[in-house]
């Protein structure tokens, strides 16, 4: 299972597409870094693709990611909710409703 925040080896099957016909290319063979791991898992993984450092250089790449990760955290803490934010530069909002969707019930309307 691949993890944020981790050094994972993959194998990535790219494919192409001729027309409307899809054409499976060959396999590649990356280690990454995944930074985000949608859920669901349809979605794309972003990564940092560190397959042609070095070892060492793999693992400094995660530790000052892992720093990054803290530091944002921190960060966070400090940061105004949106409503604040707006309330902050002298705005008001209508009362709002946050919501969640499942994507597979979601069409696009015109």
């Amino acid at each position: 299972m691949i993890k944020e925040n981790t050094l994972v080896n993959v194998s990535y099957q790219k494919i192409e597409t001729l027309g409307k016909q899809m054409v499976h290319g060959e396999f590649t063979y990356r280690t990454i870094l995944p930074t985000y791991v949608p859920q669901p898992k349809h979605m794309n993984v972003k990564a940092l693709d560190v397959t042609d450092l070095s070892p060492e250089e793999r693992e400094n790449v995660l530790s000052a990611w892992k720093e990054y990760q803290e530091y944002l955290e921190e960060q966070r803490k400090t940061l105004f909710a949106f409503d604040e934010f707006v309330e902050q530069k002298d705005g008001t909002l209508p009362d709002l409703k946050w919501r969640t969707f499942k994507m597979d019930y979601l069409t696009e309307t015109k």
